[in-house]
């Protein structure tokens, strides 16, 4: 009898308690704006990305940004990558969120301006793809459009480079490092399984739930908990002075091999952190010296082309910058048999 009552309590409790929790999230959908929400999904050999055909809402209320987004079969945002036609011009843009853009819609967004820029410019059809996903590394973008590579078949690669974080992004051990000769290796160890189930269910969680993502947010706003993807960690142990840029370097120049080797053109475009200048001369040098197509939006942007409060670039600053990449291209790649209308 007592085992009975006991574990009827214990019933009742659990009820209670998902009950309040299903009160908990339904108060937070119809009442809390999920700010910074991207919805990504865990991958295996990315670390994240978009959710595949997934719909949601980026929304920074102090900015008043409130802008419905869909990513395509793939996880990335625009249409789908489909076989190319011979006729067709591919163009893919690689980089972390400055290049995926939610906070503009999508036909605002400088790679979408672009294409249509292209295409109105030019003989035949250009197709502009998005290769790009918030927080990306220079690694992670390379292993991106390795995994990619047979479906995009591009022309042409154009490397997206912020300089706000992307150098600290490139101390991710988990993708990338130099080892005790200074030579790039990159970490061939994956998840297992259940580790792959695990986070896969974790970040669905993270992502569908509105209560768990407020939570999460809240605790990392208030405290010293660091409740990140271990995909996402940086680390500086061991590392010489300089070790960023020695290992950006690296893996741009890996980057524009890759490229290279598969008969496609290599392009890098510098997009700045709208106060912070520092190593921008470092990149044009970088590209410079290893005949690499340079397109610094420094010379176009200034600090009214980014939002007040988050840190990407307005609709106006894409559009300008759409018209500093098209005349970058129109120079530097107009070699490879474009012919203007």
């Amino acid at each position: 009898m007592k085992l009975n009552t006991i574990t009827k309590n214990l019933l009742l409790l659990g009820v209670s308690i998902l009950f309040s929790l299903l009160i908990f999230e339904l108060l937070f959908r119809f009442f809390i704006p999920q700010e910074t929400k991207r919805l990504a999904t865990y991958d295996r050999d990315l670390g994240w990305r978009g959710q595949p055909n997934g719909t949601g809402r980026y929304i920074r209320k102090r900015d008043n940004i409130n802008i419905p987004f869909r990513y395509n079969k793939y996880g990335f945002r625009g249409t789908n990558f489909t076989p190319k036609s011979t006729k067709a011009t591919r163009v893919v843009i690689a980089g972390d969120s400055f290049v995926e853009s939610l906070e503009v819609q999508y036909n605002q967004t400088f790679c979408k301006v672009f294409e249509t820029m292209l295409n109105s410019s030019f003989k035949g059809t250009f197709e502009v793809a998005n290769l790009s996903s918030q927080g990306y590394s220079t690694a992670q973008e390379l292993l991106a459009l390795k995994k990619y590579w047979n479906i995009l078949k591009p022309d042409v690669v154009l490397l997206g480079f912020y300089t706000g974080n992307d150098f600290a992004d490139n101390l991710r051990p988990k993708f990338a490092y130099l080892d005790d000769q200074n030579t790039l290796q990159f970490n061939n160890n994956k998840d297992s399984k259940f580790k792959a189930w695990y986070l896969t269910l974790k970040r669905w969680v993270y992502e569908n739930s509105f209560s768990i993502f407020f939570l999460k947010n809240l605790i990392v706003s208030h405290t010293n908990i660091n409740l990140a993807d271990n995909a996402r960690a940086v680390s500086s142990q061991g590392y010489t002075k300089d070790y960023d840029l020695a290992i950006t370097k690296l893996l741009i120049l890996k980057l524009k091999n890759l490229v290279e080797q598969n008969g496609a053109e290599f392009g890098l475009v510098i997009i700045p952190h709208k106060r912070d200048t520092s190593n921008i001369s470092w990149l044009e040098e970088l590209c410079s010296s290893n005949n690499i197509p340079c397109c610094n939006l420094k010379k176009v942007l200034s600090e009214k082309h980014y939002f007040d409060y988050d840190v990407h670039l307005n609709s106006v600053g894409h559009s300008i910058s759409a018209r500093e990449l098209y005349n970058f291209f129109y120079k530097h790649f107009s070699k490879i048999g474009y012919i203007i209308k």
